[in-house]
C-alpha cells in the first residue's frame, strides 16, 4: 500500500491542482494528467493541461537521501510524507529543451521555463524563467499563445478560463524561492 502524504502536503497539492488545472464552477479537477510510471521523463508528475513539455525536460522523483519530498509553494516546502513525487505542472506551462525539474517543483499556470537549468522549487502563476531572469508573462501575449495552441486542436478558451487566467494574472506575487 502506497504511503499517504500528510494532510498539509495534500491540502496543498489539492489547492494548486484546483487552482492550476479546473476551470469547472465546483472546483472538479479536470484534464489534469498523470505519469505514474518512472520509465517516463517525467514520472510522477502532475501536468495540467495545454502544458508543453519540451524535448529531453526531465525530472527527479526520488530524493537522493530517499527521503520525504518537500513540494515547494509561496509558503515554503511542505513535506508530502511520500517518497517518490515528481512536479506540479500548471495549466498552459512551457518548458524549453533539456528542462530540468526538481524533485517536488510547483511551477504555476501560465509560466515559462527555459534555458536548460535546474527549475525552482516554485514558479508562480504567469511567470517567465530562463535561469538568469525571471519576468511576468504579460497576459495578451499568454492569451494569444494560449488561443492559437488550441486551436490547432479546434478549441478555444472558454470564458471561464479566460477569467480565472485575468484573475490569476494579477494576484499579489510573493517572492519565490
Amino acid at each position: 500500500m502506497p504511503p499517504t502524504p500528510s494532510p498539509k502536503a495534500a491540502e496543498l497539492v489539492l489547492v494548486w491542482t484546483l487552482n492550476s488545472c479546473s476551470d469547472s464552477a465546483d472546483g472538479a479537477v479536470t484534464n489534469a494528467l498523470t505519469w505514474p510510471s518512472p520509465l517516463k521523463p517525467v514520472g510522477h508528475s502532475f501536468i495540467g493541461e495545454w502544458a508543453n513539455i519540451g524535448a529531453s525536460t526531465v525530472t527527479s522523483d526520488l530524493k537522493n537521501t530517499y527521503g520525504p519530498v518537500r513540494v515547494g509553494g509561496p509558503e515554503g516546502r511542505v513535506d508530502t510524507g511520500l517518497l517518490k513525487v515528481g512536479a506540479f505542472l500548471g495549466d498552459h506551462v512551457k518548458t524549453g529543451i533539456g528542462t530540468r525539474l526538481t524533485t517536488g517543483a510547483r511551477i504555476g499556470a501560465g509560466s515559462h521555463l527555459f534555458g536548460g537549468g535546474v527549475s525552482p522549487a516554485w514558479l508562480p502563476d504567469f511567470t517567465w524563467d530562463d535561469g538568469a531572469e525571471r519576468v511576468r508573462v504579460r497576459l495578451d501575449a499568454f492569451l494569444s499563445t494560449a488561443e492559437t495552441a488550441m486551436r490547432r486542436r479546434g478549441q478555444s478558451p472558454s470564458e471561464g478560463e479566460r477569467a480565472l487566467w485575468r484573475r490569476l494574472q494579477y494576484l499579489e506575487r510573493p517572492s519565490s524561492s
